[in-house]
């Protein structure tokens, strides 16, 4: 499910927001204000699935490693011990390695094994890898969580479940904007909804959405057509066309995805700049 197709835009979001404002604001009068976090976490893992649902073991997995590794950290830095530094810093090198295992794996293994045996002419087997949906942010989410502990710019948090939701948060997921845990931290506990932030948010997300839809997909259908002509000959003035409609392409892709994103982040209330 991406931002700029039917079902995101007229079926997600649409039950996202009553599920968030019309239920939620209810509910967390009498359970808490934590009731939202969770509210979100749901819608989170819903959008996750949607795409990749035989990876949210992998991304349940990743979230319980860093959300013991944050423990770890915070509790080894707090023990009078002679040794609570070199302790603390153990549990974080665990928890860095732990993350980008999983990157390694699932993106570069295949890579890497194929050059290993072109160079030494050897015979590792090539394995049939499926990339997860959001591997790359996921990972440095997690990798961000616990070094944010690890600097003591925040301390872990106890409820696995709004770890999981830093994690997991389904506007940016996908492609990002990668966020410091303490910033978003800070307004898991804390945070507020306002009209002046709605009506940004969607400012924000229909810029976003243009910049994907008006200008990214059309200079895509260019650079199709461009790159299809490479295969019977192409002049120079041509190929350049192509490689500035690529690289502008790429630029507004995902440049408007982090528009949507920041948009729907400030509906739900985590602010991306001061308003």
């Amino acid at each position: 499910m991406v931002f700029s197709s039917q079902i995101f835009i007229f079926g997600f979001l649409p039950i996202a927001l009553v599920a968030y404002f019309l239920l939620g604001n209810p509910l967390s009068k009498f359970l808490g204000k934590s009731i939202k976090n969770y509210i979100l976490l749901f819608l989170s893992l819903v959008f996750y699935a949607w795409s990749g649902a035989k990876f949210i073991p992998l991304l349940l997995i990743s979230v319980l490693i860093n959300y013991l590794c944050g423990i770890a950290i915070d509790s080894f830095k707090n023990k009078a011990t002679l040794n609570k530094g070199a302790l603390s810093k153990l549990a974080l090198t665990v928890g860095v390695l732990f993350n980008l295992l999983i990157l390694f794996y699932y993106k570069y293994f295949n890579f890497s094994a194929s050059t290993f045996n072109r160079i030494f002419n050897t015979s590792i087997s090539i394995m049939d890898i499926a990339l997860p949906l959001g591997i790359s942010f996921i990972t440095f989410q997690g990798i961000s969580y616990i070094v944010d502990i690890y600097r003591g710019d925040a301390i872990s948090n106890k409820n696995p479940l709004e770890v999981a939701l830093y994690i997991a948060f389904f506007p940016k997921v996908v492609s990002g904007p990668i966020t410091k845990y303490k910033d978003f931290g800070s307004q898991l506990k804390n945070r507020s909804e306002s009209l002046s932030q709605f009506s940004y948010g969607i400012e924000r997300i229909v810029i976003g959405l243009a910049k994907k839809v008006i200008i990214s997909d059309i200079l895509g259908e260019i650079t199709d057509n461009i790159f299809t002509l490479s295969k019977t000959g192409i002049d120079t003035p041509t190929a350049w066309i192509g490689i500035i409609c690529y690289t502008l392409q790429i630029y507004f892709d995902f440049s408007g995805y982090t528009d949507t994103a920041i948009g729907l982040g400030n509906i739900f209330g985590f602010i991306y700049r001061k308003l």
